[in-house]
Formats: C-alpha cells, sequence, structure tokens
C-alpha cells in the first residue's frame, strides 16, 4: 500500500495533510471495451514499473484488536467526509484510481482545515478532469484507461494539482485533446467543433510532499486515525454484479486487485 503523507496549498498556504493509500493493482488482461462492461475499473496498466498491490503479500492480522486504537471510527460520523464521487458520470471511465486517491486527500483537506484553523467553510475538492487531461502526458497513468494512487501522488508532488472549480469532470482524459494546438485549449460541450481557450492564473496547487506504502491491517488501522485511506479491493465477478449493500464475503478466494476505493 503507497502512504502519501503531508499535503501542502501553495498560495493558500501551510495546509499540512497525511494520505494513506494502497498501490492499486489493475487486471492486465482487461481491454477498454471489457472494462467499459464491468462496474469497476479494470484496465491494462502494463508501462509502469511500479510493484502491484497483488505482487505484494500482505500479512492478514490473526491477533487482537490493538490496544491503543479505538474499536470503532467513522470520519464521515464526525462530519468530516466530502461528498462522493461517480467515475462513470457522464460516461465510462476506468478512473477508480484517481477517485479513490482524491477523495481521500479531500477529506484530509477537511480534517486538517479544522484542526489547524477551525475552518469549517466549503470543502476543497481536488481536480479530478485537471489530472487525467495532463498527467498522462507525464507517464503518469493511463487517464481513463486506468493507473495507480501513487501517480496521482506522484503528479500532485511535482507540479501540484488545482482544485475542481479549474475544471469540471467529464470522464475523458487526454487522448481526447491531441488535435487541439494549444494545450489550454479543448472542445465543450458548449462549442463541440471548434477549441475553446480559457487559461485559469493564479491557481491554488495542492501538493503532496511525500508518500509510501502501508501493508497490513495494524498498519491500516494505525493511518485510519489521521483520516481516510483509500483501498485497493479485489472486486469478483460475484461482486461485480450482485453486490448490493453492506459487507461482501467472498468465497471464491478471488485476489486480483483491480480496484480502488
Amino acid at each position: 500500500m503507497v502512504v502519501a503523507t503531508r499535503v501542502v496549498a501553495t498560495i493558500v498556504g501551510a495546509l499540512l495533510l497525511s494520505l494513506a493509500t494502497p498501490l492499486a493493482a489493475v487486471d492486465s488482461s482487461a481491454s477498454p471495451s471489457n472494462a467499459a462492461n464491468s462496474k469497476t475499473c479494470k484496465c491494462n496498466r502494463s508501462f509502469n514499473d511500479r510493484p502491484h498491490a497483488r505482487d505484494v503479500n500482505v500479512p492478514l492480522n490473526q491477533g487482537r484488536h490493538p490496544a491503543h486504537l479505538p474499536v470503532a471510527l467513522d470520519w464521515c460520523e464526525r462530519g468530516f467526509c466530502t461528498s462522493s464521487w461517480n467515475q462513470h458520470i457522464p460516461q465510462y471511465c476506468g478512473s477508480c484510481f484517481a477517485h479513490g486517491s482524491l477523495s481521500s486527500a479531500n477529506d484530509r483537506i477537511k480534517i486538517m482545515n479544522h484542526k489547524l484553523y477551525g475552518y469549517h467553510g466549503p470543502d476543497v475538492m481536488l481536480g479530478r478532469q485537471s489530472f487525467l487531461n495532463c498527467a498522462p502526458g507525464h507517464g503518469l497513468s493511463q487517464g481513463c484507461m486506468g493507473g495507480e494512487p501513487a501517480d496521482v501522488y506522484e503528479f500532485m508532488r511535482v507540479y501540484g494539482l488545482p482544485d475542481e472549480t479549474c475544471l469540471p469532470y467529464n470522464a475523458t482524459d487526454y487522448s481526447k485533446y491531441l488535435n487541439t494546438s494549444n494545450g489550454t485549449c479543448m472542445y465543450t460541450p458548449e462549442s463541440p467543433d471548434v477549441a475553446t481557450c480559457f487559461p485559469v492564473t493564479n491557481v491554488v496547487r495542492y501538493r503532496a510532499t511525500t508518500y509510501g506504502r502501508i501493508v497490513g491491517e495494524d498498519a491500516m488501522l494505525e493511518e485510519l486515525q489521521r483520516g481516510p485511506i483509500t483501498c485497493g479491493i479485489a472486486c469478483s465477478p460475484e461482486f461485480d454484479w450482485n453486490y448490493t449493500a453492506g459487507i461482501f464475503w467472498d468465497k471464491t478466494n478471488y485476489s486480483d486487485v483491480d480496484h480502488d476505493v
């Protein structure tokens, strides 16, 4: 699992976060057409040499709950969860890795804003579309074809990421804008035939200064005390098509980690 620690917002100032996420793995046999027919974001992720979550032996905790940790913790009950997202609105886009990592980052920003400044204003919702448009050109993910949480945090570390007011999410990626003459121009629903240019100046960029990996239940429980984490899950066919609500118990020993939440 990848642990991202300390995120700062340039311009806004010293916003320090601790983010935790596993390094997501994806199904290398899945094609775009097959992926679009699944509820999850299975996709080909062959060009990245980072280890996948499914390649790591995760130690299962068979002992008692660590005594120094609370028995239960729900950040949403405390009022620190930001709004949920849907990666497939308005169309299919295999961007679960971006949604999972940025959702936990949004929540961490809300938690730290309250702890550091007593802030109760509007939530910061980081720019999913800005990442999908820009990051693949830097070798960080394949946009709607999939990626890893580490891609998101590396992009935030090197370039910074604006919030969603800079560019609304439309479930597309960089491949839709390769024919435009200027990187700041793109086709929009209002102007589908002519690329529209609208530069944004004085952008607030949120940066991840460090990130790493956590493995095992105890490490996850420990990190959860600082805020929500992103987790990779193995979505079996039964889960894909028949899950409705509550706790899902997989009896097939399915272990291909192919989705992030």
